[in-house]
């Protein structure tokens, strides 16, 4: 098999291996091979154990973390002692639905404090921002019945004063005291329906002067007290 492959690569022109130097090369090769993965077991084996030796350090750092994440941890109490804003009071039972979930959550106390602190002043941001825009609204409305081509102008104060001899008739003080508190006297619609109830009193003659109590003063003042609750 050897000399046939000899005569055909001298035929080709190409010049016959040396049997002695493939055996070295060979030999070489395999020496080479066999060193390469030796080196590369015991490249591998001290990698692994630097590895080995990396991954204790990582371990090792991660539990000394771990033990000083620990303790930074907030404590968890079992009742959360807040303190509210000036004029705020505690709601016990909205404090008692959410202490199992801020506990479940681990939040500390200080941490459930700066919670109802910013609910308190959100909260306090909103009530005055509603107050503001229905102070507002009275005020549109007053101008609108000032304003008004049948009920105000000039003939206003004795319109209002009209109104205040029927509320003196046939109103006790809880409906006018309501009436104050709900701003109903300075709604358009209820002004002009009272002066109409008024007028069409006034012209059957069933509308008696003021009655006693504080209600026989000038009728003006008082229209306007119960109205627009102020004198």
């Amino acid at each position: 098999m050897t000399d046939e492959t000899a005569v055909t690569q001298n035929t080709e022109g190409t010049p016959p291996a040396d049997p002695a130097a493939a055996q070295t090369a060979d030999n070489t090769a395999g020496g080479e091979l066999e060193r390469t993965l030796l080196t590369d077991g015991i490249g591998t084996e001290t990698a692994a154990k630097a590895g080995g030796a990396d991954r204790d350090d990582l371990d090792k750092d991660s539990k000394e973390g771990d033990e000083g994440d620990k303790g930074k941890e907030p404590s968890v109490p079992e009742r959360y002692e807040l303190t509210m804003l000036e004029g705020w009071g505690l709601d016990e039972d909205g404090l008692a639905e959410l202490t199992p979930i801020m506990q479940g959550l681990g939040a500390s106390n200080e941490q459930v404090q700066a919670i109802a602190d910013l609910y308190v002043r959100r909260l306090s941001a909103a009530r005055e921002a509603q107050l503001a825009a229905d102070a507002a609204t009275v005020k549109a409305w007053q101008d609108e019945i000032v304003q008004d081509p049948e009920i105000g102008g000039p003939a206003l104060e004795e319109n209002l004063a009209a109104v205040s001899r029927v509320l003196a008739r046939y109103a006790g003080d809880e409906f006018v005291g309501w009436m104050k508190d709900t701003n109903l006297g300075n709604y358009p619609p209820f002004v002009k329906a009272m002066v109409k109830m008024a007028k069409d009193l006034s012209d059957d003659s069933f509308i008696p002067g003021g009655r006693g109590g504080g209600m026989g003063g000038d009728p003006m003042k008082e229209a306007a007290n119960l109205i627009y609750g102020k004198i």
